[in-house]
């Protein structure tokens, strides 16, 4: 019984061993060829030899020996998922559940809360004002709204100086419906760097074009939907 523990014991420490000269080779792989990425997490797949490398929330995949990099979503076929997206998902969701309210503008269910969702927009988008349109059906679903401004045209834009004036309005709910209805924004405009932040928010999450949603469980839905359609997918996607 001793000699068969120990046995199992040394095969364990030459498992660990392999999975860490793994990690390094990889790692040293990343630094020589691609300088300045940074490397957050590295996992096996069910792939024999095959890793996955996570870098913020760009996912890939390398061989244990750090010589080859696979771009592309990993399929598994017999459960018909898709790998490499749900770990997308689960990189977004917890990006936008550790988000501060504070720093974004909210439009909360009526009353009980079953569905949040996180919503890129540009207050002169034609779709995010038909989305903004279908708020209060929205918000009668029970689904809470929480806007991030993300002008489509910049930093050196109108519309990025007129999200500062929104994000700085004492009341920031009334200041973008006045936006989405064409009005001029008043005020001044102190929010420069928090609207970096959500560009630099949209840059990682991958956005590309108004409005970007993004589901609590970190599902993208681009693009203008009806607000019944939404619920639908909110309903499938917390399944």
């Amino acid at each position: 019984m001793i000699r068969y523990s120990m046995i199992v014991a040394a095969g364990l420490l030459g498992f660990i061993s392999m999975s860490q000269a793994d990690e390094a080779a990889i790692r040293q792989s990343v630094e020589q060829n691609m300088p300045g990425v940074a490397v957050d997490r590295i996992t096996p797949t069910p792939l024999d030899g095959l890793y996955e490398v996570r870098s913020g929330t760009d996912v890939v995949y390398m061989s244990a020996d750090g010589k080859y990099l696979f771009t592309g979503d990993l399929i598994d076929l017999s459960a018909r998922e898709n790998l490499t997206e749900a770990v997308r998902s689960a990189i977004r969701a917890e990006i936008i559940n550790a988000l501060d309210p504070k720093d974004m503008i909210v439009f909360p269910a009526k009353g009980e809360r079953k569905y949040s969702i996180t919503v890129m927009t540009d207050h002169t988008c034609p779709y995010c004002i038909r989305l903004h349109e279908e708020l209060p059906d929205l918000n009668a679903a029970g689904v809470e709204v929480r806007y991030l401004l993300t002008p489509r045209h910049g930093e050196q834009s109108q519309v990025f100086e007129d999200s500062s004036k929104i994000l700085c309005a004492k009341d920031r709910v009334k200041a973008i419906d006045e936006a989405m209805k064409n009005q001029q924004a008043s005020g001044k405009a102190c929010a420069d760097d928090l609207v970096r932040e959500h560009l630099r928010l949209a840059e990682m999450m991958g956005m590309t074009g108004t409005p970007f949603i993004i589901t609590d469980s970190g599902v993208v839905i681009p693009g203008y939907r009806p607000a019944a359609d939404l619920v639908r997918i909110l309903e499938a996607t917390s399944r």
